[in-house]
């Protein structure tokens, strides 16, 4: 037997029987060694011996369920050596290998490919990727869009031409996509459907206020008000203590008198007249020296929050009338019972599509199992199982299902139904395992609920058919670790957010025993406050230090590993994140803090410069005609042009596309013969498109362009053809899809990157490698690490943006009220309530993250982040549902003694940094950092400008290309707006060397005044989605997703003003731009290159010499007279110096206009420079095409 002593509570789990388990097990408490003993035990069993494939085991990940076999296989060898002759132990190692313990979709393939023909199924159906059934999806619902435009519904058009949809069919198709995705999760799709269509059936206020949204509303209303009785009942009783305000107990009763009047009340009705009703006296202070001020403060601020808090209640939900209501849910339903039949026809039409296809998806393969295991029973008007589900509920003599806190309700249907729950001549059989304070699952379809509601359901006591096992000792942490857990979750973990009550039971218990030392071990839980807004490179040089003090310092930490310490290592220490986002920046800082540390890149993978050329170059093979993908191509290693190559072929042929200019090039020069040499590649390669397959071709231009070997020798040239692998392995597996060509491959990786989580790059680094490891939360679950580190703690939490779609499964669906006709859109009770219900439910699966984060430490936690202020209040019920960072979470219990609060001022934190980084930058002689273009020695510095200076005397030296933004310093320092040169040079003083990297404080202090600022602005600009930037919330959520997506930096948005940005959309120019988009005739960042003669450009210069002039226009739209072209200019104006705009950009604006007009063949009818600052636009109008004279 097993030589682990084990718990009072582990034995009862492991030698319970005939009945159903629920086993809460928290963090680090052992249930994965008490699942196996219990399968061991009764394997076993010298009565009712079980074969090891008599159980069903289900695990969350493939992993998971290969590690359970290999502690099965291990176990049972101990075992068989002390019963050597045992040919039962002898015969179940044997049927290891064919053990039914896998991931919940193994098991449904299982369940397919033996009763496939119960369905009429193509036994040689394959699974298709994520990829391809997406496209899938898309190709599906444009020919259903396309049948609903040619049938031309009342219903359909009136849905079409809301304000929302009527610029593109892709919010339209994301619309259907929700609705699927929420059916898809439940275990019978059109019985979703038809409650959500009854949700939406509602005639009179009758039936309207016995609807289960008006009761689960004032039962959520009646949890506030007695939480608010309960506070005002302390307040009461604190004005009677000594030196308490006597005087201010009627104002203290009449918030009780509110309260309970509320609590009496039985209908919405009732609630709104009393809320609405509400008036309160006015606290005024009377002299009276035996009251002590401290306490009266405290007494009016507490008793002003209830009465806030009473407001604020009316305000939400009660605000609106039942008939308005009511009203609300008869004016919206049209459209989204009309959203609702679009989702019925795509969820038909899209298992036909893939039927013909003769392919499944992961929800086809639950979908199948459970038409497979279950039928509709007329007569009983239910389902029950089918004879395929008796016989595998007879096989099977117990169902484990591990991590049961992250399964839905399709899963737990299917896990039933092959179960003996419910059969009369067998014992109940599931045993679950799980603990619902991880549940983090929630995204993928994990349902928290299921476990919540057995929590409550399921008795502790012996011999209950369905019965409760806790286990609380945690065999993993530092009793400091779980007093800090403790202290943080039973403040914010509740069973209306959270999914548990944290109470004495739910407590995490110290189960480890640790040695005794003298060494330095870890005492406390470190908070470290960066005091000021989030700079997540900041919160990396702070663990950085840590790491070091940690691991080199005088108080080195020491760990226990067995009973011995030993001083930390790098590969002991683990950063934790929310989001991938976050980890670049992190690295960034410990790399350059010299600390050995690597990331898994879930992102990036199609940002590298391998795979966008590679990308780039099978587009061109597909199409030559796209200029971008072939000047990328072009200016490769595999290539080596130059970009004043590309410049002068088009200069030679300014009509057409760069592939018809290099057809039509015929100097004989050295250009000639590299163009000659691509094109007779490219020729080769496209000649083989209509036969060869996509992994073929992939291969074919490894090796006829070199492309491989020269990204081997490029830096990190491991990394990189590791990467070139991937993509191969790619192609292959794109051949296995129904899809075939090069177009298809194409789509097929463009598809790939719109994906929320795309590819990352190749992981070259094994497990046991001696560094730091930066992984998200997610990715950490299961894990244990001896240190560890959470950072982002004062990150805004990423809850989901506010969408025209409300849906929550166990309520209903609605939406705004829209007038087509007034284009006006209202919110109602409906919206208000479900998005509520929504926000809550992803506020708690946020503290379950942060759960499961704290919980991954066995010897020391770090939480590190910034935050404005270290000051939090205990967050009651309407606190919580207002958590916004994991801070919130944190800050009211760090007073706690397990706690160690550090703040850290940032500014002054950064520049001790930095400092410390260029000594000892200077003291390993990192010279490989300076920056080569710069001179440091003054003498030297001046005998050059002296001799550029000489150079410019003795005549015009013309350059070969010019930018616009150079002409543009040209003509401001011509108006004497800023003379740069001799303006910097004027204060210079005599410069030590510094590396490039060390220049970040220089860069911060000019960041809003200089070029960076308006590259911030501009970026936005150009990445930004017009079409939902449509409110100052929506943008500011647009901001967030471009930080998410790594577009843009947590520092920049500082940087950033969302009030100009919203007027900016909101203005006609902004309109006008959202319409162009959503009808894809906006242009935004289009590079150009043209000729010019030298005279045409420079002042006062008389050469005719051709100079190349390249330059980005930040944004046009054609409409049917011709081109309106838009530049955003960030200068800091006051109202009536538009001219000024005038007067430095006019000879930029010429040289657009001239550009556009070339490029695309059609008159630029309107000119505008749109100015944040000022909030508008500002027209000009020609007068003299290349002297860029304008008027407004």
């Amino acid at each position: 037997m097993s030589d682990i002593t084990w718990t009072a509570e582990q034995k009862k789990v492991i030698e319970a029987r005939d009945c159903n388990i629920l086993v809460s097990a928290a963090a680090g408490s052992g249930k994965t060694a008490v699942l196996v003993e219990r399968i061991v035990q009764r394997i076993m069993d010298r009565r009712e011996p079980v074969d090891i494939d008599c159980f069903l085991v289900v695990t969350f990940t493939k992993a998971a369920a290969a590690q359970m076999k290999e502690r099965l296989r291990k176990r049972l060898e101990k075992e068989l050596k002390n019963q050597p002759d045992n040919e039962h132990l002898q015969r179940q190692i044997g049927l290891i290998s064919s053990a039914h313990i896998s991931t919940i979709h193994s098991f449904c393939n299982f369940v397919i490919e033996n009763y496939f023909h119960r369905i009429g199924l193509d036994p040689s159906f394959r699974q298709a990727t994520q990829t391809e059934g997406e496209m899938l999806f898309s190709e599906t619902f444009a020919q259903i869009l396309e049948e609903e435009y040619e049938a031309g519904r009342e219903d359909f058009i009136e849905l079409a031409e809301m304000s929302e949809l009527n610029r593109s069919d892709d919010e339209l198709e994301r619309m259907v996509k929700k609705i699927y995705e929420y059916a898809m999760a439940q275990p019978f799709p059109q019985e979703f459907f038809n409650q959500m269509e009854r949700f939406l059936e509602v005639e009179t206020v009758e039936e309207w206020e016995q609807s289960q949204l008006v009761q689960k509303a004032l039962a959520g209303a009646r949890i506030r008000v007695e939480e608010i009785a309960g506070e005002q009942e302390l307040v009461r009783r604190l004005c009677h203590e000594s030196g308490g305000p006597a005087y201010y107990e009627p104002h203290i009763i009449e918030i009780g008198d509110y309260c309970q009047a509320l609590l009496a009340a039985e209908t919405y009705d009732e609630w709104r007249r009393i809320l609405a009703a509400m008036t309160f006296l006015s606290m005024r202070k009377k002299k009276d020296d035996t009251v002590d001020e401290d306490i009266r403060k405290e007494v009016v601020e507490r008793r002003n929050e209830c009465k806030k808090r009473l407001q604020n209640l009316y305000k939400k939900y009660f605000a609106f009338a039942r008939e308005e209501s009511l009203h609300d849910l008869h004016e919206m339903r049209g459209k989204v019972r009309t959203l609702l039949r679009l989702t019925r026809r795509m969820h038909e039409a899209f298992i036909q599509e893939k039927r013909e296809r003769n392919v499944v998806d992961f929800n086809d393969l639950e979908q199948l199992a459970l038409s497979i295991l279950l039928r509709w029973d007329e007569e009983k008007e239910e389902y029950v199982r089918t004879e395929a589900a008796c016989e595998l509920a007879e096989h099977f003599v117990e169902i484990m299902i591990d991590e049961y806190q992250d399964s839905n309700r399709v899963q737990d249907t299917l896990l039933r139904s092959v179960s003996r729950e419910g059969l009369p001549e067998y014992s109940p059989n599931i045993f679950m395992v799980g603990d619902v304070k991880q549940s983090i699952y929630r995204f993928r379809g994990g349902c928290p609920e299921l476990f919540a509601d057995k929590l409550e359901a399921y008795s502790l006591a012996d011999g209950a058919s369905c019965r409760r096992i806790d286990l609380h000792q945690n065999f993993r942490s530092r009793g400091v670790v779980l007093e800090a857990a403790n202290e943080v979750f039973q403040l914010v973990m509740h069973r209306d957010i959270g999914g548990v009550e944290y109470d004495e039971r739910a407590a995490l218990r110290a189960g480890r025993k640790m040695t005794d030392t003298e060494l330095p071990v870890a005492k406390t839980v470190d908070v470290h406050a960066l005091l000021g807004k989030q700079n997540i490179e900041a919160e990396g040089y702070v663990i950085a230090e840590k790491i070091k003090e940690m691991t080199d310092g005088e108080n080195r930490l020491f760990i226990d590993k067995g009973g011995d310490y030993r001083p930390v290592e790098y590969r002991d220490i683990v950063i934790l994140i929310l989001a991938h986002a976050q980890g670049q920046e992190l690295f960034d800082a410990l790399t350059e803090s010299g600390i050995p540390v690597v990331m898994e890149r879930r992102q990036g993978f199609y940002d590298t410069k391998e795979i966008t050329l590679m990308v780039s170059m099978l587009r061109i093979i597909d199409n030559p005609h796209q200029d971008i993908a072939l000047a990328t191509v072009l200016l490769s290693p595999a290539f080596s042009l130059m970009e004043e190559d590309l410049a002068q072929i088009r200069v030679e042929s300014r009509d057409t596309d760069l592939y018809d200019a290099l057809c039509s090039y015929e100097k004989a020069d050295e250009r000639y013969n590299k163009i000659r040499q691509f094109l007779d590649v490219l020729e080769k390669l496209r000649s083989k498109v209509t036969y060869a397959a996509v992994a073929e071709l992939v291969q074919d231009i490894y090796d006829s362009t070199g492309i491989y070997e020269a990204v081997a020798m490029m830096k990190d040239g491991v990394q990189r053809t590791a990467n070139m692998d991937k993509l191969m392995e790619q192609a292959r597996q794109f051949e296995r899809t129904t899809y075939h060509g090069l177009y298809q491959f194409v789509r097929y990786l463009e598809q790939i990157t719109q994906q929320t989580e795309e590819a990352g790059e190749v992981n070259l680094v094994g497990e046991e490698e001696n560094v730091v490891r930066i992984m998200t939360i997610h990715k950490s679950k299961g894990l244990e690490f001896p240190v560890c580190f959470v950072a982002g703690m004062g990150r805004r939490l990423n809850l989901p943006h506010k969408d025209f779609l409300s849906i929550a499964p166990n309520i209903g669906i609605a939406a705004p009220v829209v007038d087509n006709k007034r284009r006006t859109k209202k919110k109602n009770f409906y919206t208000t309530y479900i998005n509520d219900c929504n926000k809550s439910e992803n506020i708690g699966e946020c503290i379950r993250k942060l759960y499961v984060a704290m919980t991954r430490a066995e010897e020391k936690l770090i939480l590190v982040g910034c935050t404005l202020s270290t000051e939090a209040k205990t967050p009651d019920v309407d606190g919580r549902s207002r958590i916004n960072t994991m801070f919130d979470m944190v800050l009211p219990a760090v007073h706690a003694h397990c706690f160690r609060l550090y703040e850290w001022e940032q500014e002054a934190l950064l520049d001790t940094i930095q400092r410390e980084l260029v000594q000892e930058a200077f003291e390993n002689e990192t010279v490989y950092n300076f920056d080569t273009t710069r001179c440091y020695n003054k003498t030297i510095r001046d005998y050059l400008i002296w001799l550029a200076a000489r150079e410019e005397d003795s005549g015009e030296t013309l350059p070969v290309k010019v930018s616009v933004s150079d002409l543009k310093m040209m003509s401001m320092q011509d108006d004497g707006v800023r003379d740069v040169a001799l303006a910097d040079y004027a204060e210079e003083e005599e410069e030590m060397p510094i590396p490039s990297f060390m220049r970040q404080e220089e860069t911060d202090d000019k960041e809003k005044q200089g070029a960076a600022y308006g590259t911030i602005w501009h970026q936005v600009m150009a990445t930004i989605d017009f079409k939902k930037a449509v409110s100052e919330e929506a943008v500011e959520d647009e901001i967030a997703r471009l930080c998410e997506t790594g577009r843009l930096r947590e520092q920049d948005v500082s940087v950033l003003n969302i009030r100009r940005l919203n007027r900016f959309f909101r203005s006609p120019l902004g309109e006008e731009m959202r319409q162009a988009e959503a009808e894809g005739r906006l242009h935004r960042e289009q590079p150009f290159v043209m000729g010019r003669k030298a005279s045409e450009i420079f002042s006062g210069c008389k050469k005719d010499d051709t100079v190349l002039v390249q330059g980005i226009i930040d944004g046009y739209y054609e409409t049917g007279n011709g081109i309106v072209l838009i530049d955003y200019k960030t200068d800091a104006l006051r109202e009536g110096e538009e001219v000024r705009l005038l007067e430095r950009y006019g000879k930029q604006m010429a040289l657009y206009r001239q550009a556009l007009e070339e490029m695309t063949g059609k008159p630029v009818i309107r000119c505008v420079l749109y100015s944040f600052s000022l909030g508008k636009e500002v027209l000009v109008s020609q007068k003299n095409r290349m002297e860029g004279y304008y008027d407004v």
